[in-house]
Order: structure tokens, then C-alpha cells, then sequence
């Protein structure tokens, strides 16, 4: 008998397998017209590069000029948009439709004191960049470590274990 080889992730992606079959089942049904007003979210990464605050939103197949709306309200950053069918596939042709399409919208908190006028916003290859330099208080500021307390419950866990 021959040993197999075991996959602990094979029933997580059994399952994710499946609801997305079902997504687009679902979806399939729905009427282009229900599709195209769903909300959606675009994936956002923030991360500070040097002295600059990085906001990079991924969003292929949008024209930036007439399919984003960026502004800033205080320290609220709001991107808002809308991503359209590039073409109309019957439902009984559609095979799977897992895009997001519609409206979409985020508000995106920054830091205090962020000058709205040094922003800018790049659109390359279906990625939003917005930069903005980072105001001098948070420049100066350093790292503070938190020390973390432990709690006599997880003492005794802990010792249970190596007692066993």
C-alpha cells in the first residue's frame, strides 16, 4: 500500500472551491442591470515610505479620468468610483463572474495634519497610488514598545502542557 500524501489545507480550499462556485452561480442569475449597481470595496494597502504616507488602491480595467473621484476631507480620504462591463456576455455564456463591478467606495482614515494641496495620485497598470508627506509630528515620532501581560489562566495552560 502506498502512503499518501497528507494536505491539511485540502478541505479549506475544498470549501472555498465551492462558495465561490456558488458566488458565481448566484451572481449568473442576477440581471446585469442588479451586477453592475453592486457595491464594492477595491483592496487598499497604507504603509509609510521615508518621510512619504503611501496609499495604493488596486483597481484594473478603470479609466482613472472619468471613473475615479478622489478627494480629502480633513484627515478622511474618499475613493469613489464605478467599474463598468467592458462587454455584454449573455447569461447562458457566462461560465464564471468573480470581477466586482458597480460603484465602489472607501474612506480611508490618514494621519492628522496630512496637506491635502502635496498629495499625489498616480494611475499605472490598474494600481491608484496617492502620496502624501508625512507631517513633522509624526516624522519625530519613534516607536514605543508595549509590554504584553499574561494572564493566570494562560500560565496555567501553558504549564499543563509541558507537564504533560
Amino acid at each position: 500500500m502506498l502512503p499518501t500524501l497528507w494536505e491539511p489545507f485540502s478541505t479549506v480550499q475544498s470549501v472555498d472551491r465551492e462558495f465561490n462556485q456558488i458566488t458565481s452561480r448566484l451572481l449568473s442569475m442576477m440581471p446585469d442591470e442588479a451586477r453592475s449597481t453592486w457595491s464594492w470595496q477595491p483592496s487598499v494597502e497604507i504603509f509609510r515610505d521615508g518621510d512619504d504616507l503611501v496609499v495604493q488602491a488596486d483597481l484594473p480595467g478603470i479609466d482613472p479620468d472619468k471613473d475615479i473621484d478622489l478627494t480629502i476631507e480633513g484627515n478622511i480620504l474618499h475613493l469613489r468610483g464605478q467599474r463598468s462591463f467592458d462587454r455584454e456576455v449573455s447569461d447562458e455564456h457566462r461560465y464564471m463572474l468573480e470581477r466586482a463591478y458597480g460603484e465602489f467606495r472607501r474612506d480611508l482614515t490618514l494621519p492628522e495634519g496630512i496637506d491635502a494641496d502635496k498629495m499625489k495620485a498616480t494611475y499605472d497598470d490598474g494600481v491608484l497610488t496617492i502620496v502624501a508627506p508625512l507631517p513633522d509630528s509624526i516624522k519625530a515620532a519613534k516607536p514605543k514598545k508595549i509590554p504584553i501581560a499574561v494572564s493566570k489562566v494562560k500560565k496555567l495552560f501553558g504549564a499543563r502542557k509541558s507537564a504533560a
